[in-house]
């Protein structure tokens, strides 16, 4: 029996898109299994979906050490991410055919692929910044930093998923001083100094040893003369998702700054505010404070929000926000996941129970910034393919980022 035959793979974060295993490779393989008359299950039989927050990550000894999951989990496999036959599962219903054993196997006529459709793009008209969001958000006293799953919320469990904001008031001195991070950052930070974003932002491989990333031991960062005197300071973590696979040790990282406390120089910055940004089910929707938005350069984080209107019944779309940079969409207040432009993948899928007839309300969570709407397609962009990529399973590694 083959436990787990693997129909294909699936990517990180600024990988190739390489979840591509050649039919005539597939083919090959399946039928030299049914030929020896042994079992298999098919892994994956049909594509998913790492909604919300729920996409994983995987871990090495090697450069970058940590690679966090796309929130598509398609893989290539015999129906895709939105049910859509693929050669795949045109070949395994052949082979079967051929292979199987029993006399009048009835094989019923299968169902038609699901319509998509692309809607209007959508123009976000509204617009919280960092502060007026957190306004109005629980937070945390603590005199030190700590984990997200530390704090002291959700009955005593902590924070699991998501972002946590920890802010603080620095004195810088004239001549400038050096901010330290101990330790790891889990996974991705961004400073700002009184609501400005002064890091850069992570957008490709190369970028991955700057300050504020999960590959860095101990980052710092210059803040220079023009930050002399006294700012709020803030430093947005975020959690890109947990390890699935891995020794024991792998699996008790916690995120956030976990690892140490945050130096001025070689002084303990103390006195924190933690907010911790969970984006539950429900909580867009009770946000209040809405500003007008008319398209303007944003730079940072910030929440955004536009409507699109339906008028015949609700179909499958895709969603594409890359012109944001970095960040979560929300449709109806249902997290459908993270986008980067970083990629592979540019759009995310909606599926049509997640829309209604009428008016639909898309928000965007933007970490760096952007300008623009967001774009409804069709069909799923997951990345160009790459022919020459292989599966981990066929010799390939376990993690495929490169710097340069």
């Amino acid at each position: 029996m083959v436990t787990e035959f693997w129909s294909g793979w699936f990517d990180h974060w600024m990988e190739p898109h390489r979840n591509r295993w050649p039919e005539k490779d597939f083919s090959r393989a399946l039928e030299e299994i049914l030929k020896s008359g042994a079992s298999f299950n098919l892994y994956m039989f049909c594509g998913g979906t790492n909604f919300g927050f729920l996409a994983g990550a995987n871990v090495q000894e090697e450069w970058p050490f940590y690679a966090p999951d796309v929130t598509s989990y398609d893989y290539d496999c015999l129906l895709t991410e939105n049910g859509d036959y693929t050669p795949k599962y045109m070949i395994t219903k052949q082979l079967i055919s051929q292979y199987q054993i029993h006399e009048d196997v009835y094989t019923p006529s299968p169902p038609e692929n699901t319509p998509t459709v692309a809607y209007d793009d959508i123009v976000l008209d509204k617009i919280l910044n960092l502060n007026e969001l957190i306004g109005q958000l629980p937070h945390v006293k603590s005199p030190h930093v700590m984990a997200m799953e530390d704090l002291p919320i959700n009955e005593g469990n902590g924070q699991a998923y998501g972002y946590t904001l920890y802010r603080t008031r620095i004195t810088v001195p004239k001549g400038g001083a050096t901010l330290t991070i101990r330790g790891h950052v889990r996974d991705l930070a961004l400073l700002l100094v009184d609501l400005k974003l002064v890091t850069p932002c992570i957008n490709e491989p190369r970028d991955l040893d700057a300050f504020g990333t999960w590959v860095k031991r101990n980052s710092t960062f210059e803040l220079s003369s023009e930050y002399s005197g006294i700012h709020t300071l803030d430093i947005l973590v975020e959690n890109m998702g947990r390890v699935n696979y891995g020794k024991p040790h792998d699996f008790t990282m916690k995120k956030g700054l976990s690892e140490g406390p945050v130096l001025l120089g070689s002084e303990e910055l103390k006195d924190w505010l933690i907010y911790p940004l969970e984006f539950k089910s429900g909580e867009i929707d009770r946000l209040l404070g809405w500003r007008s938005y008319a398209g303007e350069e944003v730079v940072g984080p910030a929440l955004l929000q536009g409507d699109f209107e339906i008028q015949d019944e609700p179909e499958d779309t895709f969603l594409d926000a890359c012109g944001w940079g970095k960040g979560v969409v929300f449709v109806n207040d249902f997290n459908l996941g993270r986008f980067w432009s970083a990629g592979p993948q540019r759009t995310l899928y909606v599926p049509r129970p997640l829309l209604v007839k009428g008016l639909n309300k898309v928000t965007v969570w933007s970490q760096y910034g952007g300008q623009g709407g967001v774009k409804s397609k069709d069909s799923h962009d997951l990345g160009a393919e790459n022919p020459t990529g292989v599966t981990p399973g066929s010799g390939g590694p376990l993690i495929n980022i490169c710097k340069t």
